[in-house]
């Protein structure tokens, strides 16, 4: 009797040990049991057409807000082109270049450049993909994506001259300037075909600061709206 209780109990025990490794092994190749929803659409062979504004606090220099546009296309899920980056500039010169840079040279106008417009064409890499849940009852879909990119900034150049104890500033030539840019931000995705997406773009171009010529950058933050097409498939119910 002992000796068929022993081999019940380590046939039970070899049971629920190859109930783990079972377990584990499908979870290892399929991953979790728990069923966990797929992307929130298929966005390969598809463009995004987005509108949005940026704004640039990061010069101590100039400040500008600026209305963007861009259209990309979707080759898969990771790989991308933006072949249109547009963005339309409202600079100024700041209150920094105003009271304590323009006051020091009041002998002669104090220039400092800024961006007007961007014309841009980048690759874009989505490393990244993922959910999380806001309520019980819903789930945000997003993705991380990097870009690296080429075209032409136009620049005005900005005249600062203290005058009387008041600064003056005038507006110069324009400049196009050969720019290269890099870009990072995080697109939320929404049913069912538009996104969020949020980015920090850093544009680095020739420009003139305080009468001399440099290789200078200019960093900002956007928030655009996006819509994608031609249309999606009508869902099937499962």
């Amino acid at each position: 009797m002992a000796l068929g209780f022993f081999v019940s109990f380590a046939s039970d025990a070899s049971v629920i040990e190859k109930s783990s490794f079972e377990k584990y092994r499908v979870m290892s190749q399929k991953g979790l049991l728990t069923p966990v929803l797929n992307a929130r659409f298929a966005r390969d062979s598809r463009f995004e057409l987005g509108l949005g504004g940026s704004y640039s606090p990061y010069s101590n220099l100039i400040k500008y807000y600026a209305v963007n546009g861009s259209l990309q296309f979707h080759f898969n899920r990771r790989h991308a082109i933006e072949p249109i980056y547009f963005g339309w500039y409202k600079p100024s010169v700041s209150n920094f270049t105003k009271t304590q840079v323009a006051e020091k040279f009041s002998s002669s106008p104090t220039d400092t450049e800024a961006p007007k417009m961007h014309f841009l064409a980048s690759y874009l890499f989505s490393p990244y993909y993922s959910k999380m849940h806001i309520t019980k009852r819903s789930v945000a879909h997003f993705d991380v994506f990097l870009g690296l990119g080429g075209g032409m900034t136009k620049t005005k150049l900005f005249l600062s001259q203290e005058s009387g104890g008041v600064v003056n500033v005038t507006e110069g030539q324009n400049f196009w300037r050969p720019t290269l840019a890099l870009s990072a931000g995080i697109r939320f995705l929404m049913p069912s075909r538009f996104s969020i997406r949020f980015e920090f773009r850093d544009f680095m171009y020739k420009t003139r600061n305080f009468n001399r010529s440099i290789f200078g950058n200019s960093l900002q933050m956007s928030l655009m709206f996006s819509i994608f097409f031609p249309s999606f498939p009508k869902a099937r119910s499962t």
